[in-house]
Order: structure tokens, then sequence, then C-alpha cells
């Protein structure tokens, strides 16, 4: 399966691969039973004798329960997402459906789960796009932007793409790379990986996820198809840098390959999410699923410091900061 880190929208690269039908994984017997009981007694309730509620609405309803808390990361309590259910039910105005009040009682629901949990009442459009990444030289610095994991606009990538973008391969002249994720919010797992990978040797431990379900898998640095770029390096991050972005630049720092700048993000999302598509509804759910920790396995939601403040929308200062820091490690 893969993994994603979001800490907000995903990029439309990442929404082509992150589809997960409803319908395996299971909540503990008496949790998913009790909610999806209490939920289908309520909806009773409140249907008229002319529109009872189906097999197939209860086995919605059923199902749903059992998958969600199977999977979502964090501790639930089975009250809470009763009475927000049941209340979200209540508030549907008459004349009421079945489904009407299996959609009020699923919506309800995920908005109970908190941690980052949510509906997506589309896929695709503009405000899933990402923003074009940019390469620039400034005398012998060379300058990667990347504010989203997407490395153009509503593109789809592989590791291939990062690689071009940097352009690790042409390094003739240049003494050190900025590597400015301001904005970088993260995206599949996959690519935080990448990127790190172009900056380290093969096999080095850069993460690992821990999930509901299993044993810790764990990540190392992988073969990109050409050295690691070896110059020193800086990563530029600001309040809006997190999860998959803000991994980077930790695991970066981590391994003493980078100086990180920039501004000190206090709330950091550090949950692996997937996008799941229950059945009867045009909606997705993005779901926490995991959680990701660094190498040492200290949580990334536990922060990352930043090694020199900079007010992140100081560009000048900034890129003085960085070149700085830079000629200090050469």
């Amino acid at each position: 399966m893969l993994r994603f880190s979001f800490a907000h929208l995903l990029p439309r690269a990442a929404m082509c691969c992150l589809c997960t039908a409803l319908g395996t994984g299971s909540a503990p017997a008496d949790e998913g039973d009790d909610v999806a009981r209490a939920v289908l007694v309520h909806i009773r309730e409140r249907l008229p004798a002319s529109a009872p509620l189906t097999p197939a609405d209860e086995d919605r309803v059923t199902t749903f329960m059992h998958y969600i808390l199977g999977r979502f990361y964090y501790p639930t309590n089975a009250h809470d997402l009763i009475t927000a259910a049941n209340s979200s039910v209540d508030s549907v105005e008459t004349p009421v459906n079945a489904s009407a009040l299996v959609e009020a009682a699923v919506t309800a629901t995920v908005g109970a789960l908190g941690h980052g949990a949510r509906l997506l009442t589309t896929i695709g459009g503009g405000e899933l796009a990402g923003t074009a990444a940019t390469t620039r030289n400034l005398g012998s610095t060379r300058v990667v932007s990347l504010p989203s994991m997407s490395v153009s606009a509503g593109a789809t990538h592989t590791c291939a793409d990062f690689i071009r973008n940097i352009d690790g391969g042409s390094t003739d002249g240049i003494t050190g790379f900025v590597l400015d994720l301001r904005g970088n919010e993260g995206g599949p797992l996959t690519d935080s990986s990448c990127l790190a990978s172009l900056f380290l040797k093969k096999g080095q431990a850069l993460f690992q996820v821990v999930s509901k379900q299993g044993s810790p898998v764990k990540y190392e640095s992988e073969a990109t198809g050409q050295s690691p770029i070896s110059v020193p390096v800086v990563v530029l991050i600001d309040k809006r840098t997190d999860n998959g972005g803000l991994l980077v630049a930790a695991i970066l720092q981590d391994h003493g390959r980078a100086t990180v700048i920039g501004e000190q993000k206090d709330n950091i999302n550090g949950a692996v999410s997937t996008l799941l598509f229950p059945t009867g509804t045009n909606r997705a759910i993005v779901l926490p699923t995991g959680e990701i920790r660094l190498a040492d396995k200290h949580p990334l939601a536990a922060g990352v410091r930043v090694d020199i403040s900079v007010p992140a929308q100081d560009e000048n200062a900034l890129l003085s900061a960085a070149q700085s820091s830079l000629a200090q490690q050469h």
C-alpha cells in the first residue's frame, strides 16, 4: 500500500494512486458493533414507515463503522462518535429518507474522529494542483524551490522528476544547495524518501511508519541512479511546511547533511493518511492510519528544530543566512 503524508490537501498527482476500497480491515467487534447498532436504532426512530431502512443501508453503516474504527490510528471514544452521528441525523429536515440519514451519520462520524480526518467533496480541481518547482543558480549556490511534492502543477511524477529538477548530476561549479521547502505540506511518503535519498548514501535509515495493524515499516535511502549530492545543504522551512515536506528537513538535519533555516512550526501533522472511497458515496475520506517517526523513533509531530531563525517572508535575509551557513560548512 502506498502511504501518504499530507497536512491540508493532497497534490493532484497523489490522488490518482491513493484509492483504497472500503471493505477490508476490521474494528474491534464490540466498538464497531456498538457504534453501528446505536446509530441504526436512532435512524430507524426517525424514519417514517413509508421509507424503511433497507438491509443495504444497514450494511453500509455497519461496514463503515467497522472499517473506519479498525483503520483509524488514534484512540476513539465510541460515545462521542454516537453522539455526533445521532445529532447529525436529528438535524436532517423532513421529509427524510434512509439514504439522507445514513449520509448524515457517516459525515458526522468522520468529523468527530479529529486528528485531520475529513471528507473531500470533490476529487481534482485547481486547489489540489501542485505548484511548479523552480531551479536557479545564484553564483555557486543552486536554489531548488519545491513548494509542493508535485514537481509541476497538476502533473503526475516519479522520483526521476525530482532528480531532473534538482539536477544533481550537473554540479560543476556548485558548492552548495538550498532546498526551499516553504509551504510544502508533503505527499506520498515515497516522494519524501526519494528527495532525502538524493543527498544520502544508499541504505541509511530515514524514517519509519507505525500503523494500528502491525510492526513499523522502515524506510531507507535508496539508489537514485546518480551519486549522492555531497556539497553542503540548507533547507528552508516556514510555518506552512508540514508532514512529508518537514520530514525531509528532519531527515537531512538528523544525518548532519543540512542546516534548517526559517521559522519554527509548533503544531506538526505527523500522521500517515489514506484516501478512502466508501461504497455508496461520491465523497472520499482522508483518514489518518499511522504515525511518522524518525530513525531514532521519536515522532515527527514532536517537532523539528530550526537551526537558524529567519522570517520566512524575508527572501533576502533567508538567502543571505543560507549562503553564510553554506560557507561555514565548507
